[in-house]
């Protein structure tokens, strides 16, 4: 067998009888990978194991073949049982497991950064201050700028992700961008002159709080404290916090908030009125999973504690913070975006405090859940809201439904609107 830089062992574990192998197999793939070992397995719930015949730790399928259905939880446990390290959840039933801790927290540390959008921070042209003085390029330089327009921009992007100026082993572009300016300390005062301060204090924000979370995160992981980091994140902690430790020492207190409500409450107060969720009293709040980077980072935290044994929940469509219980919902529905109405698939309640998750399928179920006024779960700025938004505001017109918690049943609905002889086209123009 050959070494691998990535080494995938999918849907392996699951169907090996005995537990002794299925643990050697498992440290067999993972000595193979030189880098990262992706493990994936099948999930299943106590209720979906009834009827079926046991054999050994697993059952017996219709079709006579063994399988071991792991919860979340199991598989987690499985994994850092028998290798002895962590196992980052990815998605349900998918876990990476690093050979390196560099690699391990650069992979963990990139999870938080926010993306850059390069149409509002890099056409955004400064107003020009008239008391600064602003560096004004040689008539031979200018040309050289212009030839280098793309490039140049693409690095004051990359500076914009870091939140500093980036250096030259983090970035490409750090030589040719120099050998425009003569210096990247004149490249960056280009920049800053040209695309305006605003941007940049924005993203030295975003970056900090990005780092905080992290950090937080990892304390919530209880992960081993390690000594050594990427070089880069050495830098961020040095510009952004003075130190690691006064990083440690801020992330702790954030921590430490997530368990008290009144922060919580005004945290979501402030991020509905930031037009990021849509809020329910003081029970709880419910966006877009895309307009997380976008929420005060106590609620992200928040979050992220609670999916840590979850994953990535960009995979899911929506997610509610409950308030007070400490848990966090994840919907899934069928065709989010271009159903007007879509109906929700699968629902994912996760206790933050016990990290116990409960997976509800709901494409089984007779009665269809149907998912209405997306509108209220999404911000103005994003390139559907408009088109959603006056699909809602008709619905609403109609003054025949009550909205409020769930809405209608589906049936209910649909009937009511075959009376108003009103026809829906599940289109992506509605």
């Amino acid at each position: 067998m050959i070494s691998r830089d990535v080494v995938n062992l999918g849907f392996v574990v699951n169907v090996i009888e005995d537990p002794e192998e299925r643990a050697e197999t498992l440290k067999k793939a993972y000595g193979l990978a030189q880098k990262v070992l992706s493990v994936s397995a099948m999930l299943t719930s106590e209720t979906f194991l009834r009827g079926y015949k046991p054999f050994r730790d697993g059952i017996i399928t219709k079709r006579q073949t063994f399988q071991k259905y792991f919860t979340q939880e199991g598989l987690k446990s499985f994994i850092e049982t028998t290798l002895e390290t962590n196992a980052i959840a990815v998605r349900p039933g998918v876990f990476f497991v690093f050979k390196s801790e560099d690699d391990e927290q650069e992979f963990l540390s990139n999870r938080q950064r926010r993306a850059v959008s390069r149409t509002y921070l890099i056409k955004r042209e400064r107003k020009i201050n008239k008391t600064s003085r602003p560096y004004v390029p040689r008539v031979d330089r200018t040309l050289k700028i212009e030839e280098n327009k793309e490039t140049i921009e693409k690095f004051w992007e990359t500076c914009l992700s870091f939140g500093r100026v980036c250096l030259r082993d983090e970035t490409e572009l750090f030589e040719p961008v120099r050998k425009v300016f003569g210096s990247i300390s004149k490249a960056f005062q280009y920049c800053l002159e040209k695309f305006g301060k605003e941007a940049w204090d924005q993203s030295r924000q975003n970056r900090q709080e990005d780092l905080l979370v992290f950090l937080a995160l990892g304390l919530f992981g209880k992960r081993k404290a390690y000594s050594h980091h990427p070089k880069s994140l050495q830098r961020d902690f040095k510009e952004f916090f003075g130190s690691y430790n006064d990083g440690l020492e801020l992330a702790k207190r954030q921590l430490f908030s997530v368990g008290d409500f009144t922060l919580i409450r005004e945290a979501c107060l402030q991020a509905h009125r930031d037009q990021c969720g849509y809020l329910l009293g003081d029970h709880s709040i419910q966006l877009h999973t895309s307009l997380i980077p976008r929420l005060p980072a106590i609620l992200r935290i928040y979050i992220g504690c609670a999916t840590q044994l979850y994953g990535d929940v960009e995979n899911a469509d929506l997610v509610k913070i409950h308030m007070q219980s400490r848990k966090v919902s994840l919907m899934l529905y069928d065709d989010f975006w271009d159903n007007p109405l879509p109906s929700l698939k699968e629902r994912i309640k996760i206790n933050l405090l016990e990290q116990k998750i409960d997976f509800f399928d709901y494409s089984q179920k007779d009665q269809t859940q149907i998912h209405y006024l997306k509108s209220r779960f999404l911000n103005p700025s994003h390139p559907k809201y408009s088109t959603i938004k006056s699909f809602d505001d008709k619905i609403q017109a109609l003054g025949i439904f009550d909205f409020s918690g769930f809405g209608p049943p589906a049936s209910v609905f649909l009937r009511a609107l075959q009376e108003q002889g009103v026809n829906i086209h599940g289109q992506s123009d509605y």
